[in-house]
């Protein structure tokens, strides 16, 4: 099999090279450079500081963010990156009638056959990779080497069981399912594991920017600029990533939406379509760890929680008592109520043990809300 990276073969004399012609292609070729750990020249390390605000990976990263306005060369690259990793050898990890999957994930399957397309010129107009077909599908293509590369939409449901190599998540900013008040976050959970069973796999993140809000916001606030070694997240201008593309016709979309072209040609995060309280401005006041505070004298205090609540029988001398149960929001454990709906002759501090998920048996009395108000009692 052959043994590449991503950058050199979208170099000269690269697999892919006739796809990524010319200098305009540079400053991909350095953040997938950076990405992959390889050796720099001065000027790539320059065109990747531009966009990461941060020095190359010592190893190379899992995951690769990648926030880059309109036309600016996302699909053609993540296409890259998916071809050189279909066509490695897995064998050893795989068991018998297992495959290694490359996934492209989109919010529709349109969006995601725009990396397909690429895929397939790749395969049909190179003897080489053309060989390894061993048949195509309307998903995508099957090859010699027990490698998939199939499109689907973003549906955590179909990842579970796959043993994936390398998963495209194409405009992720734009994920929805009606199905989840959070889609992309559901498909990353369900990535995650997938992609653990083969050394080297990798999660590529490619999209235009939009709402302050869902995974890619959360990888570019928390990774965007930092020493992290397993996730980069880069983010630049159309014209950083391809300044074959037109300033004039940019500056007119400026003049025309400047809210909207910052996003589609900036890169910027939208701001006019923000929540009704802005986030940034919410993560400003927020105390990342504190879980609790002491009401401090001479101080108003305010609190609020969403309290999980359930309800359940209990027998006492034949007779049926319901009694109310709440999840502590800030311990996450459960304490009953101090409300006894029914008529009942249960006496306080009567010690209930009762089964909650994931913390075995817990033994709570029923008068008492206080965190240290709970009976002796044996978890499991």
């Amino acid at each position: 099999m052959m043994m590449m990276t991503p950058a050199s073969s979208i170099s000269p004399g690269g697999l892919l090279a006739d796809h990524f012609y010319g200098s305009s292609w540079d400053r991909w070729r350095a953040v997938l450079k950076a990405a992959f750990a390889e050796e720099m020249s001065a000027a790539e390390f320059d065109l990747f500081r531009e966009v990461a605000d941060r020095d190359p990976p010592r190893e190379p990263v899992q995951e690769l963010w990648c926030i880059v306005g309109r036309g600016g060369g996302k699909d053609s690259t993540a296409s890259a990156i998916a071809t050189v990793a279909a066509v490695g050898d897995y064998q050893k990890f795989l068991r018998a009638g297992e495959v290694a999957s490359v996934i492209c994930l989109a919010c529709d399957r349109e969006q995601a056959k725009i990396c397909l397309r690429y895929i397939r010129g790749y395969f049909r107009e190179d003897a080489n990779l053309e060989a390894l077909i061993v048949r195509e599908t309307d998903d995508g293509l099957e090859l010699v080497n027990r490698v998939e590369i199939i499109v689907a939409t973003n549906s955590y449901r179909s990842l579970r069981g796959r043993t994936i190599i390398c998963t495209i998540l194409d405009e992720v900013a734009f994920f929805r399912d009606e199905r989840s008040a959070s889609p992309d976050e559901e498909t990353y959970n369900a990535l995650m594991p997938a992609l653990e069973r083969v050394p080297g796999s990798k999660l590529i993140g490619i999209s235009t920017p939009y709402r302050k809000i869902g995974l890619l916001y959360r990888k570019w606030a928390e990774s965007f600029g930092k020493a992290d070694e397993d996730v980069l997240v880069v983010r630049g201008t159309s014209r950083q990533f391809n300044p074959l593309l037109s300033q004039g016709r940019i500056d007119r979309a400026l003049k025309r939406d400047r809210a909207a072209a910052s996003s589609e040609w900036l890169a910027e995060w939208r701001a006019d379509v923000s929540d009704y309280i802005d986030r940034a401005l919410v993560e400003e006041l927020v105390d990342r760890g504190v879980r609790e505070r002491v009401c401090e004298r001479g101080k108003s205090c305010t609190a609020f929680s969403d309290e999980a609540e359930g309800r359940t029988l209990i027998q006492s001398r034949g007779q049926a008592h319901e009694i109310i149960f709440r999840m502590d929001p800030i311990r996450r454990e459960p304490r009953i109520a101090p409300l006894v709906l029914t008529p009942s002759d249960v006496k306080n501090d009567t010690c209930i043990t009762v089964y909650w998920p994931g913390r075995g048996e817990v033994a709570i009395f029923t008068n008492r809300t206080a965190a240290g108000d709970r009976c002796n009692s044996h978890r499991r």
